[in-house]
């Protein structure tokens, strides 16, 4: 047997990203880690093939920010696959290491990266190509050279900044594409965006635009709005009457559980709606038929935040497809540093051991004839992360079963006046 590679390259770009809206998060993650204030997306698409009957499809696709840029050192440590400055970084959106080389690996075939700290005209740049790492010719990252913010890309982008970078994937195989054009694959990532970063947006921390071109004409231009599954911001994507205003109330004020962890006590913060009464149409008709209940019924769950920053969607609190579960709204968001109590992996799309305890029975895991107080002291003993977590999911799940109470009361009344 050979030498062998200490990874395998058609398995890293296998990608664990649920989509290529997903994959593209991981880029925005670096730039607001970055203090970048203003991000541009930038989708262009072309016909594949010379013939009259050649489709369209996504070419080149370019994230654009006003950040920090990166040193020319940094720029090969951030295109190193498990290398990075914040891999012990418990305060921001970053640590893991992987964002930048494996969300590329997972969508295209070549990456390229401009970055620069004394204006685009002084950029740096460095690139991944993966075909050529698969065949063993790249194995090193590249030098960094210096190489000015190509016209292109200047001429495209809203506003440049003194400090910067620019990542460009190209060479896509459309297998590992979720949307074929670029209008499609913005549209839909524009809506996770503003899900993803809405507590960003809604506080004026961020602003993402996104363009896409078709034969180098814009065919789609917007900037995000935030996406709140909650429905508590003022101003948001929700359709009206509800653009403008909340759509749904606080239930309760905001429950804090203080956390003792790594030596350091950590704060995790629930926060949780219900739907307005005038959701209820006083014509009697379904609520969920309009298009704010269309919308709703998009964003149901509870909502996972990893230091304000979405992670997912948790579907595993829903009872089911009634008609009260997208009149409700919960959060749950932690500080990084307790990224291994929750269950966060690189890819930042979820935190799987707290998703367990959706379905969590302290039954199944008691000793014959023990009592819950006794297993969760021998819980607490054996340093079983479970046991920090057992008490918010405990709290969801009461609070969840009142708010349905009350939405229930919301639509009874009405059918019975109806009736």
């Amino acid at each position: 047997m050979g030498d062998l590679p200490i990874f395998n390259l058609r398995a890293m770009r296998g990608g664990d990203h649920q989509s290529t809206a997903y994959a593209l998060a991981a880029l925005i993650d670096n730039s607001v880690q970055a203090e970048a204030s203003k991000v541009e997306v930038i989708g262009i698409e072309a016909r594949r093939g010379a013939h009259l009957r050649a489709r369209r499809g996504l070419a080149e696709v370019g994230v654009l920010d006003n950040g920090s840029g990166m040193s020319p050192e940094v720029l090969r440590m951030a295109l190193q696959f498990g290398n990075g400055t914040h891999l012990d970084d418990r305060t921001g959106l970053g640590r893991f290491g992987v964002g930048l080389p494996d969300a590329s690996a997972s969508q295209c075939r070549r990456v390229d990266v401009w970055t620069w700290q004394k204006g685009p005209d002084k950029a740096v740049n460095s690139h991944l190509d993966f075909n050529e790492m698969a065949r063993g010719a790249m194995v090193l990252v590249p030098k960094p050279l210096q190489s000015p913010l190509p016209k292109k890309w200047r001429d495209r982008a809203g506003v440049v900044g003194a400090s910067g970078t620019l990542v460009v994937w190209s060479r896509f195989e459309e297998y590992r594409l979720t949307w074929l054009g670029a209008q499609e694959t913005l549209e839909n990532t524009a809506t996770l965006f503003g899900r993803i970063y809405r507590k960003f947006l809604d506080q004026g921390r961020l602003a993402v635009r996104f363009l896409a071109l078709q034969d180098g004409l814009p065919v789609y231009e917007r900037e995000a709005l935030a996406n709140d599954p909650l429905y508590l911001m003022s101003n948001s994507a929700t359709p009206p009457p509800f653009a403008t205003e909340p759509m749904f109330e606080r239930w309760k004020a905001d429950a804090a559980f203080p956390l003792d962890y790594g030596k350091a006590q950590h704060q995790v913060v629930v926060r949780m709606s219900l739907a307005k009464q005038q959701t209820v149409p006083a014509d009697g008709l379904d609520r969920g038929s309009k298009l704010y209940g269309k919308h709703a019924s998009s964003n149901v769950g509870l909502s996972i935040l990893r230091a304000g920053r979405e992670l997912g969607m948790d579907a595993g609190w829903v009872t089911g497809p009634g008609s009260l579960e997208p009149w409700w709204g919960a959060e749950v968001d932690f500080p990084p540093a307790l990224d291994e109590i929750f269950g966060v992996d690189c890819t930042k799309q979820g935190a799987h051991r707290f998703s367990r305890m959706a379905q969590y029975d302290w039954q199944d895991h008691a000793d014959e004839g023990g009592s819950e107080s006794e297993l969760h002291s021998r819980m607490q003993d054996e340093g079983d992360p479970n046991a920090l977590l057992i008490p918010i999911a405990d709290y969801i799940r009461a609070q969840l079963a009142d708010i349905r109470r009350r939405l229930e009361e919301q639509t009874s009344a009405l059918r019975s006046s109806a009736a």
